[in-house]
């Protein structure tokens, strides 16, 4: 390589490194800038310790010191103390002084010096001395950029960690929900079969469940599809999986006609709708006179809202703040309706850009209502 090709490098290397020097003599000050300005450093000076200390206190200040022992307001000495004791990110420091002895060169050290350099120095020795200095604080500005890729590589695991342990959760409650409807259609069938009925639309309706178990099982990851989305469909569909579970229930749809379809994944959305359901009858089992009542309209703000009302008790206070929280916060397992209903509904809103409200009725019952806007958010 050619000395011209190293002067070049050299500077390519240093351009990004300051250097404060801090001398109250100028002659001293002018020699230093000339020939550190030459080697390819940005120079910055300083008459006393105070203020190159007032320099040091400014965003990227200067990472390379050249200090006059002997200085005016405050010496080298105790600008180093002053470094050590409160700043985070110590510079490295070089000390340029006419005192000599072992005494001295530890009492420097200890302040926070680097290198010592006797006066009259050799430029040829300041010139190895900055390179190394130089050479540290490269160092040091790769070490923090990796410590930084690090810390966020830690903070994308763990929010992936998160987002996984909440889709676990979320399809351990669905298995149960489902493993109880597959109990009773079954209970269906063997009815039918006993009283010589139609068993074809409880045979549907175990094979769709099958269906949603087997993708459950598979821990399938939903993304958003291209295709258009019939929210009036999957309601519909939901409805006729989840019929044995809402055989005591009194269901009234006020669907709206002609809905525009969604950019979204259908099976997911699917799942939402038997989700909530499954969970609105769940709460209902115990009454002899239960109601669902569903809806779907086009809002002005260009988004399909879901409504569901259902005649189950209402929800006290703790609870409807539990379905707000986030959903490994709800630790009680019999809490199945509360969490699916923040599972789904956090995920899916989230997913697509909705919004998703949960509250309690006037006289008795739950009220959740879901909006999801046509022009959909990725995921």
């Amino acid at each position: 390589m050619k000395a011209s090709e190293k002067t070049k490098d050299n500077l390519q290397q240093t351009d990004v490194i300051k250097v404060l020097i801090a001398d109250d003599d100028p002659p001293t000050r002018i020699l230093l800038r000339a020939a550190i300005t030459q080697w390819g450093y940005e120079v910055i000076e300083a008459s006393n310790g105070e203020e190159a200390w007032d320099i040091l206190q400014q965003p990227h200040a200067p990472r390379l010191l050249i200090l006059d022992w002997l200085m005016p307001k405050l010496d080298g000495i105790s600008l180093c103390e002053r470094i050590k004791r409160e700043k985070i990110l110590h510079p490295y420091t070089i000390l340029l002084t006419q005192v000599t002895g072992t005494t001295n060169i530890i009492k420097g050290l200890e302040a926070g010096a680097d290198e010592f350099l006797s006066k009259p120095f050799n430029m040829a020795e300041l010139r190895s001395r900055l390179s190394v200095g130089a050479r540290i604080i490269r160092y040091e500005n790769a070490l923090a950029e990796q410590n930084s890729k690090v810390q966020n590589y830690a903070s994308q695991m763990e929010n992936l960690s998160q987002a996984h342990a909440k889709q676990l959760v979320y399809h351990m409650d669905m298995l149960v929900m489902l493993g109880s409807l597959i109990e009773k259609i079954s209970q269906d069938i063997f009815d039918g079969l006993a009283e010589g009925k139609s068993i074809e639309d409880a045979r549907q309706q175990l094979a769709s469940v099958i269906t949603m178990l087997r993708r459950l099982q598979s821990n399938t990851v939903y993304t958003p599809k291209s295709g258009g989305c019939p929210v009036n469909e999957l309601i519909l569909s939901a409805l006729n999986i989840a019929q044995s579970a809402l055989s005591r229930a009194q269901v009234s749809k006020d669907l709206a006609e002609q809905l525009p379809t969604l950019a979204a994944d259908s099976e997911q959305l699917q799942e939402l709708f038997l989700g909530l359901i499954l969970s609105a009858a769940d709460a209902m089992k115990t009454q002899d006179q239960s109601q669902l009542r569903i809806k779907t309209q086009l809002t002005r703000q260009n988004a399909i809202q879901i409504t569901l009302e259902d005649s189950g008790a209402p929800l006290s206070q703790a609870e409807l703040k539990t379905m707000q929280q986030a959903l490994l916060q709800t630790q009680d397992m019999e809490q199945v309706r509360s969490r699916l209903g923040v599972a789904t509904s956090k995920e899916i809103v989230q997913r697509y850009g909705g919004s998703f409200v949960i509250e309690n009725l006037p006289e008795s019952g739950i009220r959740l209502t879901i909006n999801l806007p046509l022009q959909m958010k990725s995921s």
